[in-house]
């Protein structure tokens, strides 16, 4: 109706001259009450883009004061930013085709999203238009959910599983696929009973029960792709998706955590025991759940039996001393407020078992990741005879002088901005520096620039905690840098917090340290001589073995293939018939007997008392005559004397080396050099054949041989080939 009505030429009148309106205006009239009354906004644009009406719902929308700011003007002038936009090209498509166009604009000057309506005439063109802003944020959300979940799904630790309520798998995420090792197309064609342990009767059951409480938390085992078993926690819940239902599956492996489990366990068992040896008084308390613990000194302190419950924490400070009791607790609340792990008190204390006593209270608090306190341990220790003993020593401070110059190593204490207030003897002599000039130097000075860092490290820790230890070099005056052990506690020195600390010289505790290292090692070597010795002694079991085989070959064999010949020839002799059929037969065991021979000459053990040149020469002899290869052989071990074992391997080594050059090399000349130093019998063969890429070329269990035979006797092997340019091995084999 907006269309065919607005398809007519019409101008509504102003409102100042409809007086009297005729008929046709009354009509007008009419007409645009009716616009103004639609919800949407309209704006009428006549063939040369011109604004011809604007109902006030437009004019509201772009923000005019009356229609006549824009009556008259072109669309396309006034909003510039619209050429070439969605709604430019449907507007001029619409006039063009005369038909129906629809587009959707995002006005970045209004930062508003707007759904337009395009509807033809003959003279111009009518647009209803909406905000449309809200439903494209609340898409815009939508997607941005949908693609979070996806993404969580797909990045999440836990493994994610979704079946439907046969069990089938219909979706998994990533980290299923790692930690199950099945792909993602294999395990879309399984069902969930495929690999869990269960049976799929249970599996059943879980499934029912999910489907009836919404949701089920069990633990589990599950079988991997490569048979290894995994316990896992899972959690089934039921979704509806579309309309269907579906139970998806967030799964764990808790294979680690029940190991730590029982480690933990063990760990509990192992502090039982600790705490009921040692002479500490030793508790604990979790804050949360008020339950606590304590060790058979520490209830005796409290009048009470082992198995009888732990005193409340509002019974031990009824037992700190009056003096000192609201400044003890002060100091612990005042530890839990500021975060620290530790906690150090010493106060007097009354116990059932031994009246005041004076107390050295170590306390370790444990903080959750709110930074909540959550648990305390500590140990209460008797210190009263210590506080005499340290009464008597502030007491008589020549005393106390005489103790700390008496220490084995260098004592010190300095305040927190590493003022020295106190040092032995011992400081001056091993540092080379004078009380005078100590007393003007800082802490890191005694330190190289290497360890700097780690000594002002240490020394906040111990501010901050109470206590640290470090092993570092004393750097003395005249450069020198001796190996100590340093350790420092925090101490109240004439009302100030300061470091007490001792160092001892360390040095010849390294040089054992190293002794023990380099002994280890020689150890070692002797256990991969002690293997290499085994090795020799397979590969001459193996030599021995060979020859007894060559031998078998030759004087059994060998007499059976002779003895069948004979009777050949004598079948053939008798018969003339028979003496063509068996010709070929008796040229085969010629053939067979001679290769028999050249095996067993191959495995025949070479003779103890020939000399080693002598073996060599034989193999190069045969070489030149069975092969067009040139070999030429240089031998200078100069007297020098080699066991027979040695030299069978040798001989093995060579033999080895010259099938390679036969086999593979396709070689026109070689060489053989065996010569010996003081230490070594140095190995070198050479050939001018096809070579190899050292890289890519595959060890053969001839090569293999060879390898175990040069290592067995500690030597070493290198191989230079290039492809074209023939081979050099060199091999050494050390006295």
């Amino acid at each position: 109706a907006i269309q065919n009505n607005f398809s007519k030429e019409f101008t509504f009148p102003i409102k100042d001259q409809m007086k009297r309106p005729s008929p046709q205006a009354e009509d007008t009239i009419l007409f645009r009450n009716i616009i103004e009354s639609i919800s949407d906004p309209i704006v009428v644009l006549d063939k040369n883009w011109c604004y011809t009406y604007l109902n006030e719902k437009a004019e509201y929308l772009l923000g005019l004061d009356s229609e006549n700011d824009l009556i008259g003007k072109n669309i396309w002038e006034e909003f510039p930013y619209l050429i070439g936009s969605d709604l430019h090209k449907a507007c001029k498509k619409a006039l063009a085709e005369q038909q129906y166009a629809y587009a959707e604009q995002y006005v970045a000057n209004f930062s508003v999203w707007i759904e337009n309506n395009i509807y033809p005439a003959k003279n111009g063109i009518t647009i209803q238009f909406r905000n449309i802003t809200a439903r494209k944020l609340q898409e815009k959300e939508a997607n941005k959910l949908a693609q979070r979940n996806t993404l969580i799904i797909e990045k999440m630790r836990d493994n994610f599983l979704l079946t439907d309520e046969d069990m089938n798998i219909v979706d998994v995420n990533s980290a299923l696929c790692m930690a199950s090792g099945y792909t993602r197309k294999e395990l879309l064609s399984m069902s969930v009973s495929d690999f869990y342990l269960k049976s799929k009767e249970e599996v059943k059951r879980n499934f029912k029960a999910v489907l009836e409480s919404g949701i089920l938390l069990v633990d589990t085992r599950i079988r991997k792709k490569n048979g290894e078993i995994a316990d896992v926690e899972v959690t089934h819940t039921q979704m509806i998706i579309d309309g269907r239902t579906f139970i998806a599956t967030f799964a764990r492996d808790i294979s680690a955590f029940k190991i730590a489990e029982s480690a933990l366990k063990k760990s509990n068992e192992r502090f039982e025991l600790i705490g009921n040896t040692t002479q500490d008084a030793v508790w604990e308390v979790e804050i949360e759940t008020g339950n606590r613990w304590a060790n058979e000194i520490h209830q005796k302190m409290y009048g009470l039996q082992k198995n009888d419950p732990v005193a409340s924490s509002k019974d031990w400070e009824k037992r700190i001393h009056t003096d000192v009791r609201e400044k003890v607790i002060s100091s612990l609340k005042s530890a839990i407020r500021s975060g620290k792990n530790k906690w150090l008190e010493e106060y007097p204390f009354y116990t059932d078992n031994s009246g005041w006593i004076d107390i050295y209270d170590r306390t370790y608090i444990v903080y959750n990741n709110e930074g909540k306190a959550t648990r305390m341990l500590g140990s209460m220790l008797d210190i009263t005879e210590l506080k005499k003993a340290e009464q008597q020593i502030l007491s008589e401070k020549k005393l106390s002088d005489s103790i700390i110059n008496s220490l084995p190593g260098i004592f010190y204490l300095f305040d927190e901005n590493g003022k020295f207030l106190r040092w032995n003897k011992n400081f001056e002599t091993v540092s080379g520096y004078h009380k005078s000039e100590i007393a003007g130097m800082q802490p890191l000075d005694f330190y190289d620039t290497d360890e700097k860092e780690i000594i002002r490290s240490k020394i906040a820790k111990v501010f901050e905690e109470g206590m640290a230890e470090v092993d570092a070099h004393f750097f003395t005056k005249n450069k020198e840098k001796i190996p100590y052990y340093f350790n420092g506690w925090t101490a109240e020195f004439d009302g100030k917090k300061c470091l007490i600390g001792t160092g001892i010289d360390i040095t010849e505790l390294k040089k054992a340290e190293h002794a023990v290292h380099v002994m280890e090692e020689e150890i070692l070597n002797q256990r991969v001589q002690e293997q290499k010795k085994i090795s020799r002694t397979i590969i001459n079991t193996q030599e021995k073995e060979r020859n007894y085989i060559g031998r078998e070959l030759h004087d059994n064999v060998n007499q059976i293939l002779a003895g069948a010949k004979l009777y050949l020839s004598m079948a053939g002799k008798q018969n003339e018939k028979v003496k063509d059929l068996v010709k070929y037969p008796m040229e085969l065991v010629d053939s067979s007997i001679n290769e028999i021979r050249l095996l067993t000459h191959k495995h025949a053990t070479p003779l103890r008392d020939v000399d080693l040149k002598q073996l060599i020469q034989t193999l190069v002899d045969n070489l030149n005559k069975s092969t067009s290869i040139k070999t030429n052989f240089v031998y200078n071990v100069n007297g020098k004397s080699i066991s027979e074992e040695l030299k069978i391997n040798i001989y093995r080594i060579i033999q080895e080396q010259i099938n390679n050059i036969v086999k593979h090399a396709h070689a026109e000349n070689a060489e053989i050099i065996i010569n010996a130093t003081k230490s070594a019998i140095n190995i070198i063969t050479k050939d001018d054949g096809n070579g190899f890429d050292t890289c890519s070329q595959r060890e053969g269990i001839g090569i293999s041989n060879m390898i175990n035979r040069i290592d067995s006797y500690n030597g070493e092997l290198s191989v230079g080939s290039t492809p074209g340019k023939g081979c050099a091995i060199n091999i050494k084999i050390p006295y």
